[in-house]
């Protein structure tokens, strides 16, 4: 899992501002888009950054602003930042996940394949062990806890793997929309891979719901 997590640094660090870069006060967050400059500016992905009671739904200090030439405002006049990187407040949100980020990555399609290169080197190995079900397939070394499952993503056509060690499940990358991606990571359930998976999915639907409402 350790390449998952270093991919998942370097596409942070790489587009990575302060959280003193952003307003004072903001209900929504834009991940922005590139003109035909190269100049990234205002109207890529919004994400609604509150609850239904209205409480935030971001953990404020990991927020990462960016500096561009002009953002777009909400019906109540509160300017809508561009982002690189938010983390969903589990307290708030009250999703079944120990973490839940967004980030924003210019090379989606490279950076799943980069994230699944792990799970197909180990189906390569002959005595691996395999099962399969209608959305995913796992794999598991000989003798070994760690077992990766590649899923039918819900969302786009990235590749989308889960890793779990002995103790918990890290989802790396999930395809959103253009530039934009989730990583969530939660409590390892079962040993079997079957069990795994299908917590997984189940955990993809519960997300789903979820970004119906933000995104």
């Amino acid at each position: 899992m350790l390449k998952q997590v270093l991919l998942f640094v370097v596409l942070f660090i790489g587009t990575q501002a302060y959280a003193e870069d952003c307003p004072a006060f903001y209900r929504f967050v834009d991940f922005g888009t590139y003109d035909n400059t190269g100049v990234l500016r205002r109207g890529g992905t919004v994400f609604r950054a509150f609850a239904e009671n209205g409480d935030p739904l971001l953990q404020v200090e990991k927020t990462a602003c960016m500096t561009v030439a002009e953002v777009s405002r909400d019906g109540r006049q509160l300017p809508i930042p561009i982002v690189s990187h938010i983390e969903i407040d589990m307290d708030v949100a009250s999703l079944d996940f120990s973490s839940l980020t967004l980030d924003a990555v210019d090379n989606v399609a490279g950076a799943a394949e980069e994230n699944a290169q792990t799970h197909r080197e180990t189906l390569a190995v002959p005595t691996s062990e395999t099962v399969r079900g209608n959305a995913y397939l796992c794999v598991s070394a000989p003798e070994k806890v760690e077992v990766s499952c590649q899923m039918v993503p819900p969302y786009g056509t990235a590749a989308l793997v889960i890793y779990c060690d002995a103790q918990s499940c890290e989802m790396p990358l999930l395809e959103l929309g253009e530039r934009v991606v989730a990583r969530a990571t939660w409590p390892r359930i079962a040993a079997d891979a079957d069990t795994i998976a299908l917590d997984a999915l189940s955990r993809l639907q519960t997300l789903d719901q979820f970004l119906d409402v933000h995104l």
